[in-house]
């Protein structure tokens, strides 16, 4: 399905406290064990794809890369609302082209918010906003 109105529309952008104001749990999430000084930010070579290609830690990000897939896979499980590019469409999250929405998104290719849908046990979903 394909929704023309601009996904703002649906979904506007909102701030954290208005967010905790609303009663919608959310948090943020690193793949490091705490959150990185701005030192550390600029220091690491795992913070993008691109950085841990070029000095050769590839692997490593790619472990943390797993860790992302596997904690948006398991917040999709009732599926998903994406605006890629910029259209939103409702997805899969078990296919194939999610994943490869995903790694994008991760490694820095193509950014997009992801909509994920939760299912409460009754009719309505409701809906977590996950920008990328």
């Amino acid at each position: 399905m394909t929704v023309t109105i601009p996904h703002q529309y649906h979904f506007p952008d909102i701030g954290d406290q208005e967010i905790a104001s609303l009663g919608v749990p959310f948090a943020f999430v690193s793949v490091f064990d705490h959150w990185l000084t701005e030192a550390e930010c600029v220091a690491t070579n795992l913070f993008t794809y691109r950085n841990a290609f070029k000095a050769n830690q590839l692997q490593d990000y790619l472990a943390g890369e797993r860790k992302f897939l596997a904690l948006y896979n398991h917040l999709g499980n009732a599926g998903a609302i994406v605006n890629c590019p910029g259209v939103l469409r409702s997805i899969n999250s078990a296919s194939s082209e999610f994943q490869r929405i995903l790694r994008r998104s991760l490694r820095e290719a193509l950014f997009m918010d992801i909509y994920i849908l939760r299912d409460m046990g009754c009719a309505s979903s409701e809906i977590l906003t996950a920008p990328m």
